[in-house]
């Protein structure tokens, strides 16, 4: 067991991770459900799909938060190492598509794939 007697608050330390995996996985499932909506019928004015694309950009940032920070951490780790891992691929991956989905999302050219 992971906790000791006089840790009180283990209980709900040791269930954050779940709770943080179903935020992320909600919130990413509803992200990818409006991106796939605004790929097939895109709205006609530009302010609204920059709100929307904005939105997208926002539940992103709090998957990456829940979800991306200690797979950051051990590619960060492991690079200071002189290692590159599958961390650090996937970090660079992870970087590529939000860069070009923010390009696309400021020109108004190209997909966004948040």
């Amino acid at each position: 067991m992971c906790c000791t007697a006089d840790s009180w608050d283990c209980g709900a330390t040791a269930k954050m991770p779940w709770l943080r995996l179903v935020i992320g996985l909600f919130v990413a499932a509803q992200t990818m459900s409006l991106g796939i909506a605004i790929a097939l019928s895109p709205p006609e004015d530009a302010t609204t799909r920059l709100l929307l694309q904005g939105g997208m950009l926002a539940a992103t940032a709090l998957v990456l938060g829940l979800l991306g920070g200690s797979l950051a951490a051990d590619a960060w780790r492991e690079l200071r190492r002189g290692r590159m891992t599958m961390e650090a691929l996937f970090a660079v991956g992870v970087i590529a598509a939000l860069a070009v989905s923010v390009r696309a999302m400021a020109t108004g050219r190209g997909g966004v794939y948040f």
